[in-house]
């Protein structure tokens, strides 16, 4: 059996890294385990570095980015200064999912934003 390592650079990460690692041990793939890893620190509302609890622009408004990547593949998906959206992660891995996209700056259409996992919910 493979073991699984996740590193994050910030202390708040060790809660993701945790989710990760359990998501993969179930069996999930490592892209599911990354996703919903980072779905604990974009749901932290005590977090004002990233996610919905991040600090807002000058407009008040909070705006998020997020990547995603997949060595094996050679993929990538980013998405930048997404509003109302929870999961900013699956919406990059949506883009990173589809033919000829890598990057998509706000607004995405909600083709993109439309997962099973429901990465649109209103902050």
């Amino acid at each position: 059996m493979r073991k699984s390592l996740i590193v994050s650079t910030w202390p708040f990460g060790q809660a993701s890294n945790e989710k990760a690692l359990e998501v993969i041990r179930e069996g999930g793939s490592i892209l599911d385990g990354v996703e919903q890893g980072i779905h604990v620190t974009e749901a932290d509302l005590k977090n004002v570095s990233v996610g919905v609890g991040g600090i807002p622009n000058a407009e008040g408004v909070v705006q998020l980015d997020s990547c995603i990547m997949n060595g094996p593949g050679h993929q990538a998906g980013s998405v930048a200064a997404l509003e109302d959206v929870m999961h900013p992660i699956s919406v990059a891995r949506r883009v990173m999912e589809k033919p000829r996209m890598s990057c998509w700056p706000a607004p995405v259409p909600r083709t993109l934003r439309s997962r099973k996992e429901s990465a649109l919910i209103k902050c």
